[in-house]
């Protein structure tokens, strides 16, 4: 399957992302100007983030590196909150090295999730707690 990604403001400051397919490092560049591009403008100061990977496998190495200087991006940029959602075992232990990584994320602040709608709520309630 062919990579793909998308991005969607939800109410309440959430910047959903979805991905699916395997990326090529092209794509993945492009999916990561895309969300700098949300994150320099985003609705509200306090702003979190869903990134929905249940229809992405695992990622190459090369992939990952270019996707993990995105959570450095946004985490400069003022996100509150970082849900990551997949279904798959490799694909999740993937975006838990990524994103938790030491010097890219306070792990206090990602949390990991295989229902997109929980998801979405704890990061909503992560904004109103601010």
């Amino acid at each position: 399957m062919a990579g793909a990604f998308s991005l969607e403001w939800l109410p309440g400051s959430v910047l959903l992302q979805r991905r699916t397919g395997l990326l090529s490092v092209e794509e993945a560049q492009q999916y990561v100007d895309a969300v700098k591009q949300e994150a320099l403008s985003p609705p509200t100061p306090a702003w979190g983030c869903v990134v929905d990977t249940r229809d992405t496998p695992p990622q190459t190495e090369d992939v990952q590196r270019v996707i993990g200087e995105l959570i450095k991006f946004v985490v400069a940029h003022g996100v509150v909150r970082v849900a990551m959602v997949s279904n798959g075992l490799v694909t999740d232990m993937q975006q838990r090295r990524v994103t938790t990584s030491p010097g890219m994320h306070d792990p206090s602040t990602v949390a990991f999730f295989s229902d997109l709608d929980e998801a979405v709520e704890d990061v909503r309630k992560a904004l109103s707690d601010r």
